[in-house]
């Protein structure tokens, strides 16, 4: 029986270990063991600075931010991790390089460099309740407020500066080479300095917490121990000499005017600073089945719920709370939005072509291209006590809701051009009663052949196609019926030219035998109407089979040149004087060159067959925006102007 009794007393042990005690490591490769500092932010992630980075905790998964900013060569180690008012992410080194957390676009940026400001080498000393980050050296304060990035530089007599403690109302404890002081900051100048424990003891503090509570200072020194200072009645309460062999990391504020103290060496003690009583809170070779395993901490961080996060050197972070199984666990009211993915590849706000203007928390409308239509990305909503009984939803287009699942990679893939409605949710996965959710409108640019001004340029080749289409088909009318009535002229010329033939060879006969002027000019007459109807036959075959040119002035002008040179033998032969100005008049015309030339000819020879010797033939060019023309001017019987256009 005893021995059944001992195996359930042994059994109940684990099991209530096993919940008090939570190693922290995520479900990542994230190296968290060598944890340095930890801080909580305003959006209720955890921060854990490491040796080879920092890394964001969410309740289940780490993400490692690089600390290389703009080729820094400070280590993580010479970082202090810090949040401001507002909880806003800060990182200053010991000597003046201060970075801080932009989370619109998650990242780490160089906020300012105080060496290079000032010139001097620094050493970082607090970041105080206004924002101010101190910094000294052996004879000056350098003040950086990092609101405003201002610089104030005040002198003091304090000699070598361990750390400084800001309290209330612009009241600071300073410990150095000297003692302790105590001091006020306004109006940029140092006032009301106290020197109560500079006596010469306390010249090698270390540590120090002030509990505006209890109104009492707690310090550390190397030489003297441990020692508790009652600010209100200016007297030390409580001073242990035995402490100045261990080695102390850090002091927090607990519950009920009481302080937790971390240790290298001997474990987690916690101090009453009402009667100064320090007893064992947490012993890790006593807590052998919490998995911690070493009394080495490093840092420690008490929560809003009171639950102590433990950074133990070298098993990483371990989060710890007695009465948890008395306490209802609460999810943070918002869900995160984190890891975006573009077909599989991670996106940021850094990265080249990126479709994020901020990260994808902060992005209220995300647009992406065609070719970023498969995407994916985390929602989180964080949970520290039971992050396994949250389960998440999502739908698009308010379409239904996908099942429930542990899993909270959210993607979508080749999803169609347009506007999409993303939305997720955090249920319980205890009754499915929902924790949070949020939307997010998701834009799908189409690609260029599909855009608004693709479909228009689209309409307008279509209607110009169309008026070529129309033109060609009047054209081609117009040139049928041009056809027609050519050939409709030309077997009528070749009727009319038959009669002309058979007289005009009884009139060379009449004329070689009975010589007579009005023979002579009969047979002039006929002669000049059969060579006439002749050329327009040749014409009516040539419109058959057109050839279109283009020439320009130069060659028109040649060619019109060519064409009236021609007919400079019978012109002189009749001593016909031909004007012609030799200016076309325009600069680009469209023409039959066969087709012309016979034209011009035919009419020409005509002319100059019908007028008598001595005459004037006036030829001029004119043109409009879409036609040009040729005129003819000649007199006819001596008096009888004609014009032929």
């Amino acid at each position: 029986m005893k021995y059944i009794l001992f195996i359930i007393m042994m059994i109940q042990g684990v099991l209530c270990h096993a919940v008090i005690c939570k190693w922290v490591s995520g479900t990542t490769e994230t190296d968290n063991r060598k944890v340095l500092q930890m801080q909580k932010d305003l959006c209720g992630y955890m921060w854990f600075l490491t040796y080879n980075g920092i890394n964001r905790y969410d309740g289940v998964h780490l993400k490692k931010y690089d600390l290389n900013v703009d080729n820094a060569v400070d280590s993580c180690a010479s970082y202090k991790l810090c949040v401001d008012n507002k909880k806003e992410l800060w990182l200053l080194s010991r000597d003046g390089n201060v970075l801080s957390y932009n989370r619109l676009y998650d990242r780490f940026e160089r906020y300012i460099d105080l060496r290079a400001a000032t010139g001097v080498m620094l050493s970082y000393l607090c970041l105080d309740n206004r924002d101010n980050a101190w910094f000294s050296t052996d004879k000056e304060f350098y003040i950086c407020n990092l609101p405003t990035k201002k610089i104030y530089r005040i002198r003091h007599a304090f000699g070598e500066i361990f750390s400084l403690l800001p309290v209330k109302d612009w009241k600071y404890y300073l410990s150095s080479e000297s003692g302790i002081y105590s001091f006020n900051f306004s109006g940029n100048t140092l006032s009301d300095v106290s020197s109560e424990l500079s006596d010469g003891c306390y010249n090698q503090v270390y540590k120090m917490f002030y509990s505006q509570e209890a109104d009492r200072f707690v310090f550390v020194d190397r030489s003297e121990g441990l020692g508790v200072y009652d600010c209100s009645a200016k007297k030390l309460l409580h001073s242990r000499n035995n402490w100045k062999e261990k080695r102390v990391r850090c002091l927090k504020a607990f519950k009920d005017k009481t302080v937790l103290m971390a240790t290298e060496g001997s474990g987690i003690y916690c101090i009453n600073l009402e009667n100064c009583q320090i007893t064992p809170f947490l012993n890790a070779d006593l807590e052998k089945e919490s998995l911690i395993h070493s009394n080495r901490v490093v840092d420690l961080f008490v929560d809003e719920n009171r639950r102590v996060w433990i950074a133990g050197f070298p098993n990483g972070v371990f989060r710890f709370d007695k009465h948890m199984h008395k306490t209802q666990y609460t999810s943070h009211p918002c869900i995160y939005l984190d890891n975006f993915n573009v077909f599989y590849q991670p996106v940021t706000v850094a990265t080249k072509d990126s479709p994020l203007q901020l990260s994808i928390n902060y992005t209220k409308v995300l647009k992406l291209n065609y070719n970023q239509n498969t995407f994916s990305f985390t929602a989180t909503s964080i949970n520290y006590d039971m992050p396994e009984d949250i389960v998440y939803s999502w739908r698009l287009n308010n379409e239904a809701w996908t099942t429930p699942t542990k899993r909270n990679v959210v993607c979508f893939s080749n999803l169609t051009p347009g506007e999409h409605l993303v939305s997720i949710r955090a249920l319980s996965a205890k009754n499915g009663n929902p924790i949070s959710q949020r939307n997010m409108l998701v834009i799908i640019h189409p690609p260029l052949w599909q855009t608004k001004g693709a479909f228009l340029c689209y309409g307008i080749i279509l209607a110009l196609l169309g008026m070529l289409f129309v033109k060609a088909l009047r054209i081609w009318k117009e040139r049928n019926l041009s056809r027609e009535t050519i050939k409709v002229f030309v077997n009528s010329t070749k009727e009319i030219c038959m009669p002309l033939t058979l007289i005009k060879n009884p009139l060379e006969n009449l004329c070689q035998k009975y010589p007579s002027d009005i023979f002579k000019d009969i047979l002039q007459q006929v002669k000049g109407m059969d060579h006439m109807l002749t050329e327009l036959v040749t014409i009516g075959h040539l419109s058959s089979h057109p050839k279109k040119l283009s020439l320009l002035e130069t060659e028109l002008t040649m060619y019109l040149n060519e064409t009236i040179g021609h007919l400079s033998p019978l012109v002189e032969q009749k001593n016909i004087k031909l004007h012609w100005d030799g200016t076309p008049g325009f600069l680009r015309v469209w023409i039959d060159k066969e087709k012309m030339t016979a034209i011009i000819k035919g009419i020409l020879e005509v002319i100059v067959d019908c007028i008598n010797d001595g005459e004037e033939i006036e030829l001029t060019t004119a043109y409009t925006l879409r036609n040009w023309e040729m005129k003819l001017e000649f007199a006819c019987n001596g008096n009888l102007k004609k014009k032929l256009c």
